[in-house]
């Protein structure tokens, strides 16, 4: 009987995932409330050595946020390069005919809502001249 019960409530909870009543745990996808702060963030501590990626970043459709905003933002150190990752596991949200994002050396832009992470590197490890030189590299979330 208590395998039968088992049973009863896993076929239940599989059917009730596949009906969308709730989301599977693995699909959660927490956003930031303010994107630029976790972008300058990922900045200075990847100045100061670390490697670094932002948490989950969100914008909706035509959302805008420049390479000027950002380093408005910053002091001692300035984003001098963004990018979409090369790695083709890792750029569909900006590359591709599925993408969400426009990114530039001068902006990221919104084409749709998009979930995204932004990877920050500065100095000589990164290819750029000083310390104070980082690049942004923008991949999936």
């Amino acid at each position: 009987m208590g395998f039968f019960i088992g049973f009863a409530v896993f076929f239940l909870f599989v059917v009730a995932l596949r009906a969308g009543v709730f989301d599977p745990p693995i699909t959660c996808f927490h956003c930031v409330a303010n994107p630029l702060g976790e972008i300058t963030g990922t900045v200075r501590a990847a100045q100061a050595g670390e490697i670094t990626s932002a948490q989950g970043l969100c914008f909706r459709k035509a959302d805008l946020l420049s390479r000027e905003t950002i380093n408005n933002q910053l002091t001692g150190v300035e984003v001098v390069s963004m990018e979409c990752s090369a790695d083709i596991n890792e750029n569909q949200i900006c590359s591709g005919a599925s993408a969400k994002l426009s990114v530039t050396n001068d902006h990221i832009e919104a084409t749709d809502s998009a979930q995204f992470k932004a990877r920050a590197c500065c100095g000589p490890s990164c290819r750029l001249s000083s310390n104070s030189e980082c690049k942004l590299t923008i991949f999936n979330a």
